[in-house]
């Protein structure tokens, strides 16, 4: 869940199935000492006594749920937003195709002499094992394409990652579009490091990514989220990593491997979130 003001908390969650329950937790480790849920007494707002508590049922499938909690308040409240609405920075990208603008050319009287590749990501070693027929290569989803899978990753125990999303090129790992997290022993999102893309012959800029995440929100919360920002600038964001560092951190992702394996990845390029579950 992000945090985006005094008490206020908001998650972006895709939900496959119908009949979903859920719940919040104030903790990564366990259901208690706190989990807030429906209150047994008033099921219209939240207790936090994991014993107690009820859940909140999802009822739609195929689409991405809008969660509000209120902590002070102890209330919550739901919304549905469609695939098609949910915007990434990569929407208008065409995974696998030739979209890949090595050297993010953005004169468009130069399109002609762009150097175009196959364009595909995945967790990529770093920042000094660039190693393109070793690593492991996403699949977009076919019923929610924000969503890209890795399966039969395998992990031996013991060992602690260290990698980032990002894109492969014909060189190795090129920083066009990519990803970081927000911590990393304990990454919980994996939010876009990469490039403002301008219009091209092949996809459509991705403005409207920034308009959503940056630009067309709260002025209270960017203002809690990004204290030291001050107004959003795509230009900047564009010319200057040290400008994105405002609002992503480049953390790579480290976590320890605890048991050997083989593992699923599921990333949400809209969400910016990511799982890693074992397969065997």
């Amino acid at each position: 869940m992000d945090h985006v003001g005094p008490y206020k908390y908001r998650v972006r969650y895709y939900n496959e199935k119908a009949g979903t329950d859920i719940c919040f937790l104030a903790q990564k480790t366990d259901f208690g000492p706190i989990c807030f849920g429906p209150d047994p007494s008033d099921p219209n707002t939240l207790g936090d006594d994991p014993n107690e508590v009820g859940r909140i049922k999802l009822d739609q499938a195929g689409v991405y749920y809008l969660i509000d909690v209120n902590t002070l308040d102890r209330t919550w409240t739901l919304s549905t937003y469609s695939i098609a609405e949910a915007i990434s920075p990569v929407s208008h990208m065409h995974y696998g195709g030739q979209d890949l603008n090595t050297w993010n050319e953005t004169n468009p009287d130069m399109d002609s002499e762009i150097w175009w590749q196959e364009w595909w990501f995945g967790p990529a070693d770093g920042p000094n094992g660039d190693n393109p027929e070793k690593v492991p290569h996403m699949t977009q989803n076919a019923k929610n394409p924000n969503i890209y899978i890795l399966d039969d990753w395998k992990l031996d125990g013991g060992t602690e990652m260290n990698f980032a999303i990002q894109n492969w090129h014909s060189h190795g790992w090129w920083n066009h579009t990519a990803w970081r997290v927000d911590d990393s022993s304990d990454p919980s999102k994996f939010m876009y490091y990469g490039n403002f893309l301008t219009n091209t012959s092949h996809y459509e800029s991705n403005q409207d990514y920034f308009d959503f995440k940056y630009i067309n929100v709260d002025p209270e919360e960017y203002s809690f989220m990004y204290p030291n920002a001050g107004a959003f600038d795509v230009n900047s964001w564009a010319g200057s990593e040290d400008y994105r560092k405002n609002f992503v951190p480049d953390n790579w992702a480290r976590p320890t491997v605890q048991t050997s394996g083989t593992y699923r990845l599921i990333f949400d390029a809209h969400a910016e979130r990511a799982r890693l579950v074992p397969q065997n």
